[in-house]
């Protein structure tokens, strides 16, 4: 099946696609970030049951949804996965580090979108001890679960 990546919602620009765009795609929906727009159109894009890609700390800033937002969609059957705490690129990290970025919080399922797509075979060594399921790139990809292919349809 294929695997759409999105962040925002509103008229089409950089990382921002119109609702109908999003709703019309023929997949497996998934967002970055977790805006707020997001949250605005959450009944919506419910029937589509996306996976809402958290970075730890972006929750409850200037434009991105808080906790409680979060967890609301939950109730809708969206999915949380986490995106890391900071977004930093897990290539470009020490072992201690990239262990640091992979510890969620315990109200966040074990998937995992690699922040700007990039990953490594150490980010994938701890990902599966970490019991992480699947994980999700938009820069590389292949059958494993730990390296699943996202494409941008802009």
């Amino acid at each position: 099946m294929p695997v759409a990546v999105f962040h925002r919602i509103g008229d089409e620009g950089e990382f921002t696609d119109p609702i109908d765009k999003i709703l019309a795609f023929d997949g497996e929906i998934t967002f970055d970030g977790v805006y707020t727009s997001v949250f605005d159109h959450r009944h919506l894009l419910a029937k589509k049951m996306p996976i809402l890609f958290i970075t730890g700390n972006q929750i409850g800033r200037d434009g991105y949804c808080n906790r409680e937002q979060l967890l609301e969609m939950t109730r809708l059957g969206f999915v949380l996965g986490w995106h890391g705490w900071s977004h930093d690129k897990l290539t470009e990290l020490t072992e201690d580090r990239i262990l640091a970025e992979l510890h969620k919080p315990d109200w966040i399922s074990n998937i995992y979108a690699y922040p700007h797509g990039d990953f490594n075979d150490t980010a994938k060594k701890w990902l599966k001890k970490l019991g992480y399921a699947k994980a999700y790139s938009t820069t590389q990809g292949d059958d494993d679960v730990l390296s699943i292919k996202r494409n941008y349809l802009s």
